[in-house]
């Protein structure tokens, strides 16, 4: 008998004191020498095993290789390279010990180019009939912001692990018909003859992941579908929804970072200008600059994906980034993504608005007991009056 067996044993007939003060007769029938200390670490480790609040006790004794080491803590071995090991082994016959230290530091993030190359042949492939010409309406004093972030193509979300009336089923294949639903009934409120162009910001988390390893671009592991999968459909949707609106008016498609996809949704911007290079109706601004600024009339509209950021910093980081614009218009707006949440301040001036999602709850968010209303929205700007109204789209 072990003297992890005996413990188990006897704390399950005689109780916690028993074992805790049982070291001397442990001895008697396991023939042990450990000291007071370990004795009592030892009785720690199994009590807080059989109480569900701690791990197997004796699966420290396989610690024995580096394998085991990443197994026993469970790393994620496609994330961290082995920078160092150190081995030691030390103790008696009766009392042997050994260490297994390992210093891991993240993978280097390799971009698979083969991945892109398809996608760009396929954007060029697939271009649709273009316009020389961009739209000429017979009014130009207003625009229409179509404000829809958050979409994160590859997310996956089983309703059945979720449970509840509002649990629904999430993949990049219904991220692409919600996204298409959310465009057309949005769209209704755009009157084509009234209006110079809708803006439609892409990035912002239009990718759940940012890598191979399904993690986002700061390493955080994700529940995600295939990444080709998520590329490719995700990429489609969108040319889909910006072919949609240039029948109607101008587009034009800012590219706003986000915290899940920075790499992507920046490589997702100079394909979206690659395939509509030749289109006057659509204009891209792919920049790396983390947020982007327009200026309509009488407003100025900040767009950035506040992670990590409240009311106030998103209005003080437009006042401070962009001075000149500041002082020169009356209305001034911000539009923030991320928290996937509807709300709304008066920042010194700023009215600041962080926006709504279509995802639906996952499992993270359901463990953390974060829900919210899934939803789009358009806002319509007149040139001097700033904005006028906001148009929803709320899915079934």
């Amino acid at each position: 008998m072990t003297v992890t067996e005996w413990i188990r044993e006897n704390y399950a007939e005689y109780g916690k004191d028993f074992v805790v003060n049982g070291i001397d007769k442990c001895r008697a029938v396991t023939n042990h020498n450990s000291s007071g200390s370990t004795w009592d670490r030892q009785v720690r480790r199994v009590i807080r095993y059989m109480e569900g609040s701690g791990p197997e006790p004796e699966s420290a004794h396989l610690v024995k290789t580096v394998d085991d080491a990443m197994a026993y803590h469970d790393i994620p071995e496609h994330l961290y390279d082995v920078s160092k090991i150190r081995v030691n082994t030390w103790g008696s016959e009766t009392n042997s010990n050994q260490q297994v230290r390992v210093e891991l530091k993240p993978k280097e993030f390799t971009l698979d180019p083969e991945v892109w190359a398809q996608i760009f042949r396929e954007a060029s492939a697939n271009v649709p009939a273009h316009s020389n010409k961009p739209h000429s309406n017979t009014r130009k004093d207003t625009m229409h912001l179509m404000s829809i972030p958050d979409v994160h193509f590859g997310k996956s979300v089983v309703a059945k692990t979720i449970g509840g009336e509002k649990a629904i089923d999430y993949d990049p294949n219904i991220a692409a018909n919600l996204l298409m639903e959310s465009v057309k009934s949005l769209s209704a409120s755009v009157e084509r003859k009234k209006t110079t162009s809708i803006i439609f910001p892409q990035g912002e988390d239009t990718f759940n992941v940012d890598n191979l390893s399904s993690t986002t671009t700061a390493g955080t592991p994700q529940n995600n579908s295939d990444i080709y999968e998520m590329i490719r459909i995700g990429v489609n949707a969108v040319f889909q929804a910006i072919d949609y609106l240039a029948e109607i008016t101008n587009v034009s498609v800012p590219i706003v970072s986000g915290n899940h996809d920075r790499l992507l949704s920046h490589m997702m911007g100079i394909i979206i200008e690659e395939r509509y290079r030749k289109d006057k109706r659509v204009s891209v601004e792919t920049s790396p600059v983390r947020e982007k600024i327009i200026s309509f009339g009488d407003s100025g509209i900040f767009l950035i994906h506040g992670d990590k950021m409240k009311s106030k910093d998103v209005a003080w980081r437009f006042a401070t980034k962009y001075p000149s614009l500041w002082g020169k218009v009356k209305h001034r707006y911000a539009f923030s993504g991320h928290y996937h949440q509807t709300y709304f301040t008066d920042e010194h001036g700023v009215l600041v608005s962080f926006l709504p999602s279509l995802v639906p709850t996952g499992s993270w968010e359901d463990a953390m007991n974060y829900f919210s209303t899934r939803q789009a929205q358009l806002h319509t700007f007149d040139s001097q009056r700033g904005r006028i109204m906001t148009a929803y789209y709320t899915p079934e």
